[in-house]
């Protein structure tokens, strides 16, 4: 999206041009600006009604959008509550995708007990002077397609998370070994476990 954009923008004229933080809003804004002009040059011109609708709706998502600022203006503040810090279109990306709480497989993932076959790196850059640099690394797992199930009911495969969740597996079976395959198992552990233990109980 747009922060994807600006982020992009800025190594490139900080580093690259040796211009100041924040100055990759500029060719960002001006990009912006010239997809819409044109949008609406191009709508005019084919006097299509609903593309001009479309390029209309589309600049008032990206000026409502374009609020997402002020958490970088707050960030700069160094407010007493300043969490992840996103002083900058570097720091922001990362905070508006919530990496921080990872990433969770939601319709097709691996299992509980699978184990990854590749890991991908990819460089997290943060401000190191007047110039960005690479600072971090992320890093995103990629499984064997036999370890991969539809509808994963368990995001975290790290720590003693397996362990706990092999006596639910027992409960639900009757068996704790081998691996849930099975949408059947699935839909035990999330009416079980999910909807009824963690939720219906209270009521």
């Amino acid at each position: 999206g747009i922060p994807t954009i600006w982020a992009k923008m800025e190594l490139f004229t900080v580093n690259s041009m040796g211009m100041g933080v924040h100055s990759g809003l500029i060719p960002t804004i001006l990009i912006l600006a010239a997809l819409s002009f044109g949008a609406f040059y191009l709508a005019r011109r084919m006097g299509s009604h609903l593309l001009h609708i479309l390029s209309f709706s589309a600049v008032l998502i990206m000026i409502a959008f374009s609020t997402i600022g002020v958490v970088v203006i707050r960030a700069n503040a160094d407010t007493p509550v300043n969490m992840n810090v996103p002083s900058d279109a570097m720091r922001l990306l990362p905070y508006l995708n919530r990496e921080q709480y990872g990433e969770r497989a939601l319709v097709k993932g691996p299992h509980f007990d699978a184990r990854p076959i590749k890991v991908n790196k990819s460089p997290r850059y943060g401000l190191v002077g007047d110039k960005y640099e690479v600072v971090d690394e992320k890093y995103e797992y990629e499984y064997a397609s036999k370890d991969q199930i539809t509808f994963p009911r368990i995001g975290h495969t790290e720590s003693s998370r397996p362990t706990l969740h092999r006596r639910w597996k027992k409960y639900l079976t009757g068996n704790d070994k081998g691996k849930p395959t099975s949408g059947m198992y699935n839909m035990k552990y999330m009416f079980s476990y999910q909807f009824n233990w963690m939720y219906w109980r209270y009521f």
